[in-house]
Order: structure tokens, then C-alpha cells, then sequence
């Protein structure tokens, strides 16, 4: 199992430092840091490579959402492709822009359309409840080589998108398939020994720096 840790253009040297080789990053924070200028940005991404550390791209869909930014959506999932394009030969896979909710799937399906037409690699799928049960899973996963679901809850006291008791079977599904999956946000250590994901991203680590802790790796 791959274990990302997300991270942040502030915090990327300590998780480099700590010598992890898988480090996701979020095209959202990325643009809020102002490193989308090319040659800034080239300079950026080289230290993973220099470091071989695998990179996994993030839309940054859910930060954005959380904080209620005022965003075109159109104009930035534009954007989120010029980058992918710029940088195709620096980065691993990436996610696809996965806001349904605010403007609806058959958009999310032909931006994500756009992205394997023009891209090395197809986006990797999210699976989100509202998108439909276990048969919209099965189809994501007969029609997709990498796909994913959140381990977030959807809102204080909300539940998580998925029951801990739906988990096994959904990873069974995928399996059969030859499908693999991502657990967005999913890294509770006594849940992931029994649950064969094929990579999972937390940014529980940075925490640290709120509360004061030191995390020895």
C-alpha cells in the first residue's frame, strides 16, 4: 500500500526531509502559493523528482469547496489542464476534478474526458454517494484502471461517504476489476492493516506544527 502524505509548498521540505517517497500535493494550494509560474514551477516539482519521490496530484476540488471559495469553475479546471499538460513528465497520475455537486456529473465527466484525451495518463475517478450506490461503483471500476473514494466525513456528525462496513466489498469489487483503488483522507492505522487499498494520502502529520508535536519518522 502506498501512503501519500499531503502535504503543503510551506511544509514540503520537512516531508522530504523525512525521506517518504510518496507525497501528494494540491494543484489548489499550489495556485495559492503562486508557484504556477513556469520556470518557478519546474524548479518546484524537480526537487521531487531529484528526491525520487512519487507524486500524486490533487484538483484540490474538496479544499476549495471547503472554504467557500468564489471560483469559475470552468476557467479553473482550464487551468488545472494547461499545468497537467506543462508538467506531464514531472508528476504521477492526478484526480480529476470531482465537483458534481455544484455543477453536475455529465460536466465532470467530459472534464475528465478532456483530461485522458489530452494527458499520458487518465485522471483517477472519485466515487462520491451522491453520484449513485454499488452499481455506479462497479461501472466506475470495469470502465477505469485507478479510482477512489473519501474517508472525510461530509460534515460534523455527518458520517462518512462510505461505512467502514461497505469498505471490504467495495475493495472487492475494484479487485475483481483489476482496478486500483485510493482512500482520499483514509489513514486510521488499525483500519488499513485489515483493508487492501492500493494507496491512501493523510495530512495528519502536519498537524503537528498546530499542536505543537514532533512526529519521528
Amino acid at each position: 500500500m502506498k501512503l501519500y502524505f499531503a502535504s503543503q509548498p510551506q511544509f514540503d521540505k520537512w516531508a522530504i526531509g523525512a525521506g517518504q517517497k510518496y507525497i501528494l500535493i494540491s494543484y489548489h494550494f499550489i495556485r495559492k502559493a503562486k508557484l504556477h509560474l513556469p520556470e518557478t514551477m519546474r524548479e518546484y516539482l524537480q526537487t521531487f523528482r531529484d528526491a525520487g519521490i512519487e507524486l500524486l496530484i490533487d484538483s484540490g476540488a474538496h479544499t476549495f469547496q471547503k472554504e467557500k471559495s468564489t471560483v469559475n469553475y470552468q476557467e479553473y479546471f482550464e487551468s488545472y489542464l494547461q499545468w497537467l499538460k506543462e508538467n506531464s513528465d514531472l508528476i504521477g497520475r492526478y484526480v480529476e476534478l470531482d465537483i458534481e455537486n455544484v455543477v453536475g456529473l455529465d460536466k465532470v465527466n467530459e472534464w475528465s474526458d478532456t483530461l485522458a484525451k489530452n494527458l499520458p495518463t487518465p485522471p483517477i475517478r472519485v466515487w462520491h454517494r451522491w453520484r449513485g450506490g454499488i452499481k455506479v461503483w462497479e461501472e466506475m471500476c470495469r470502465k477505469n484502471d485507478y479510482v477512489g473514494f473519501s474517508g472525510f466525513l461530509i460534515q460534523q456528525g455527518g458520517g462518512a461517504e462510505l461505512p467502514l462496513d461497505k469498505i471490504p466489498l467495495f475493495l472487492k469489487i475494484a479487485a475483481e476489476n483489476d482496478c486500483k483503488v485510493h482512500g482520499f483522507g483514509f489513514t486510521n492505522p488499525r483500519q488499513l492493516s485489515s483493508l487492501p487499498f492500493y494507496s491512501v494520502d493523510s495530512s495528519s502529520w502536519m498537524a503537528a506544527q498546530r499542536f505543537g508535536h514532533l512526529h519521528y519518522f
